[in-house]
């Protein structure tokens, strides 16, 4: 397994754990879990509507409105209205969210590569397999 199968592995544990929800800042970082998925969803997909935002990062519309609101006061993302549906708001990153977002992913990638390189190769291997475990059983019925 290579690391960055095993990055995204983390990724898929914090979702599964639901330590995505609002509030706590990590240790090592500026922002919130939420906060971090959401700037890296976008900058994987923007734009998208918001209810999309929403399913991809778990969280209630109304976790995200705000969420989304807090992200555009700090000038990471904007709203708009779909010019074809005007129900639906559209959420994008501006220069500089995909540039935080950027900072964001070259952070956490140093990070899981400090934490990797401490492990043998063997217990990488089980770590990708009890983790892999532990999201399935997690997951909703």
């Amino acid at each position: 397994m290579d690391a960055k199968q095993l990055q995204d592995l983390f990724g898929a544990f914090i979702h599964a754990l639901a330590l995505y929800q609002p509030g706590p800042v990590p240790a090592g970082f500026s922002t919130s879990v939420s906060k971090m998925l959401a700037l890296l969803t976008l900058a994987d997909e923007a734009p998208m509507p918001q209810h999309m935002l929403a399913e991809r990062v778990q969280l209630d519309k109304s976790t995200v409105s705000r969420l989304v609101r807090e992200l555009e006061r700090r000038g990471w993302v904007t709203r708009e209205r779909d010019r074809d549906d005007t129900r639906i708001v559209q959420i994008g990153l501006t220069e500089s969210g995909q540039q935080e977002a950027a900072s964001l992913a070259q952070h956490l990638n140093e990070r899981h590569a400090r934490l990797l390189a401490a492990l043998t190769e063997d217990e990488q291997e089980a770590l990708a397999h009890g983790l892999s475990a532990l999201i399935r059983a997690l997951k909703p019925v």
